[in-house]
């Protein structure tokens, strides 16, 4: 692909693509220690992958459908520096993306969570099992 995203952006648009809904930096950063600003922002903006919108101080992004799009395609997360978290996300994203193109749900309808339900409490730990 010729938009050259860094391990970074294609970082972002996975996390958009989880989220499958509009989440503003604060959020990102509160949550994943990443926000989406300066060139990043505008490059992903500029490409029709991700749509930002200030809100207040702050921007708000949502992966738009060409974002959708591009993640289904190849995307890097080739880093020097995390070369395992790398390796990890790239699989996850091939394995992702053949289910996707064998015809398993599309990505945003396999990716909502069901009302009521964040992904915090997805991933918080279970209770503590009664002895």
């Amino acid at each position: 692909m010729a938009d050259n995203l860094t391990p970074a952006e294609s970082a972002l648009l996975i996390l958009l693509m989880a989220e499958a809904r509009e989440i503003s930096n604060p959020e990102l950063k509160e949550r994943f220690r990443m926000t989406l600003d300066g060139k990043s922002r505008v490059k992903l903006n500029q490409a029709g992958y991700v749509s930002s919108v200030k809100v207040g101080r702050s921007f708000v992004h949502v992966l738009d459908d060409k974002g959708w799009d591009r993640v289904h395609q190849e995307l890097n997360f080739a880093s020097p520096a995390a070369r395992a978290l790398g390796a990890a996300l790239s699989v996850l994203h091939d394995n992702l993306r053949e289910r996707v193109l064998r015809g398993m749900p599309p990505l945003p309808e396999g990716f909502q969570l069901p009302p009521g339900i964040t992904l915090d409490d997805v991933l918080k730990p279970p209770p503590p099992f009664p002895i």
